[in-house]
């Protein structure tokens, strides 16, 4: 079966799934959820849902058997699982892909200027917003899986990152300190609060994060192109900024 079939059609029972469990929860009698109630909206119960879903999971986990990369690569990445790894697999075209720097942008991890690329009114997005939202969940997939791999390269990051603010005033990226202050008096005037200072905290989490996702994709360019036979260059800070240490895949 197509994979890219069996992940949309799974991605979409799920959306139902949560979809009917939403107005499940908001049919309460005695803090106890009128499931029945629920059917009559949907004609089909949640917990057939779930099983629905679950057989969709199942198809999946079936289909990326079959391809190389799942045995060769991610099926040994804790926290890469059967439906993550067939969002991989039906999103890239590796032929395409010349360089890890290809799926970095395609996933929306490219950074312009210090800032990861934004939506502009009247300008095509050079990402995938479905590539984005799966390296998110990569990200937050990762950590809580406690991928010592990746994780190590995240709290690294960040580490380097806290040191950087404590040099300039307290701000990671002090280039866009000015805008950090803008942003936080907007959001304290939308709740009527003091502005805080900023710490950078959330800034410092999602460039760390973001960090940990690249390495992840550049391993997995790597071993899929070498699966391939396609040929496989060196990482941009090793063939052209002259870095010595490389991070290698499991």
């Amino acid at each position: 079966m197509d994979l890219n079939l069996v992940i949309g059609t799974y991605y979409y029972v799920q959306a139902l799934r949560i979809e009917m469990e939403n107005r499940a929860r908001s049919l309460l009698q005695n803090g106890k959820v009128l499931e029945s109630e629920a059917d009559k909206w949907f004609g089909v119960s949640c917990t057939a849902m779930r099983e629905i879903e679950r057989d969709w999971e199942k198809a999946l986990a079936d289909n990326v058997k079959e391809h190389q990369v799942w045995e060769g690569f991610l099926r040994d990445v804790k926290g890469i699982g059967p439906v993550m790894a067939s969002g991989l697999l039906s999103l890239i075209d590796i032929s395409k892909a010349r360089h890890a720097s290809s799926l970095w942008r395609y996933f929306g991890l490219d950074v312009e200027n210090g800032r990861a690329p934004q939506r502009k009114k009247g300008e095509k997005i050079t990402w995938n917003p479905q590539g984005r939202l799966l390296a998110y969940k990569i990200g937050m997939q990762f950590l809580k899986a406690r991928n010592e791999k990746y994780t190590d390269i995240y709290y690294a990051e960040k580490s380097r990152l806290q040191e950087r603010g404590g040099s300039h005033e307290g701000c990671a990226f002090p280039e866009q300190m000015e805008e950090c202050i803008l942003r936080l008096a907007k959001a304290a005037g939308r709740k009527n609060r003091k502005a805080k200072t900023p710490p950078c905290k959330d800034h410092i989490h999602k460039a760390a994060r973001r960090k940990m996702v690249k390495i992840f994709l550049s391993h997995l360019w790597e071993r899929w192109r070498i699966i391939e036979g396609l040929p496989v260059s060196e990482p941009f800070a090793i063939a052209k900024l002259g870095h010595a240490h490389k991070i290698e895949a499991l």
